[in-house]
């Protein structure tokens, strides 16, 4: 499922120097197509979940978000609800909105289930403690994102989610000015350290201090673009 060449104890040093680490190509070619087929097309539109949070102390982090489910009859409301978000990221609170997947019934087969079942495995969590150099024995969360036109994450730090942070892109097509970018910031929030493009299969991996995670945000998707950001998104411990 992983590619070969991501175990390579070259990449430990790599990941050290930046206590991050970017890997292309990182599931064998015809896995990451069909999650991509998969999460473009043949998932029920019903099966995202607009997540979201407009209000509250910056210190709530992902607390006291909301869900909407992705119908026509919540489409207005929706859009609604991110006019607030931009409107609370301008005041400089913590706010944010993208859609996202939920936990599905137990026994589920679906592709996202079936992808999980086969990624999280001891390979999976050796090769991951062997770059971070940090003992990764099992997953926190994980669910598949997608970003639309006007969607985003405003700065934060991932603290008490885990030891290690990814995403797994499996957007193609995607060019810079489209915006939905990651951004790397300093301890101080003021300056990007580092911009990642949300390239088809490849994953960013990033640790977590535990006196304060690596602050970071996703760019607001431009207004008038018709391609979906899709990734995955875990946190490990």
């Amino acid at each position: 499922m992983i590619q070969p060449q991501h175990f390579d104890e070259g990449l430990a040093a790599k990941f050290a120097a930046n206590k991050s680490i970017v890997l292309d190509n990182f599931l064998d070619k015809e896995i990451a197509e069909d999650l991509y087929e998969f999460l473009n097309v043949r998932m029920p539109p019903d099966w995202w979940f607009a997540q979201y949070k407009n209000q509250g102390s910056n210190k709530d982090g992902y607390n006291k978000a909301q869900m909407l489910r992705r119908t026509p009859e919540n489409e207005q409301l929706i859009q609604f609800e991110l006019e607030k978000c931009h409107y609370s990221n301008y005041k400089n609170f913590f706010s944010f909105m993208f859609d996202r997947t939920t936990t599905h019934v137990k026994g589920c087969t679906c592709d996202i289930c079936e992808f999980e079942k086969a990624l999280f495995t001891t390979t999976f969590f050796d090769l991951i403690s062997s770059i971070s150099s940090t003992q990764i024995t099992h997953k926190n969360e994980f669910f598949a994102s997608k970003f639309t036109a006007g969607q985003f994450i405003a700065p934060h730090h991932d603290l008490n989610k885990g030891k290690l942070g990814f995403v797994l892109n499996l957007t193609k097509s995607w060019r810079p000015h489209y915006g939905g970018l990651l951004h790397f910031l300093t301890d101080d929030y003021k300056h990007v350290t580092k911009v990642v493009l949300p390239e088809f299969n490849k994953l960013t991996l990033f640790h977590i201090p535990e006196d304060g995670g690596i602050p970071h945000y996703v760019s607001p998707v431009n207004p008038g673009v018709q391609l979906n950001r899709i990734s995955f998104t875990g946190w490990l411990s």
